[in-house]
């Protein structure tokens, strides 16, 4: 029992953790009035609220044939910090073509330990290109 209580104090620690962290970036995001520092902003929260090594924000647009298309708003990766495409030219379909097609096209999110270990199964694929 005492592990149990040990375990449960330890998890509200960790809760009480991100929730101040949450607070503080929601106010550090309600402070930031330039558009360029707050997409920097937004992606270093994300990255550091998920412990991720990259993070990309998309935008849904319409392709000239009218079809929803996720453009490319802003990128970070630490693993690749000098690799940038130009923004406006990568459009990805609300699919499972790609990682962030997919979680458009659901509107859930999707967790993977590892994009390159994808199960053949999943109604999802990673872009290399671009996830």
């Amino acid at each position: 029992l005492q592990a149990v209580a040990r375990r449960a104090a330890v998890q509200e620690r960790a809760l009480r953790a991100q929730f101040a962290d949450l607070a503080s970036a929601g106010a550090a995001l309600a402070g930031e009035r330039e558009l360029g520092s707050l997409l920097r902003l937004v992606l270093n929260r994300a990255r550091a609220l998920t412990g991720s090594d990259a993070a990309t924000l998309y935008l849904v647009e319409r392709d000239a044939a009218g079809a929803p298309v996720l453009r490319l708003a802003r990128a970070q990766n630490t693993s690749a910090p000098t690799m940038h495409a130009p923004l406006r030219e990568i459009a990805l379909p609300l699919d499972g073509s790609s990682l962030a097609g997919y979680v458009a096209a659901t509107g859930r999110p999707l967790v993977l330990d590892d994009v390159y270990a994808i199960p053949a199964d999943a109604p999802y694929r990673a872009n290399h290109d671009i996830d």
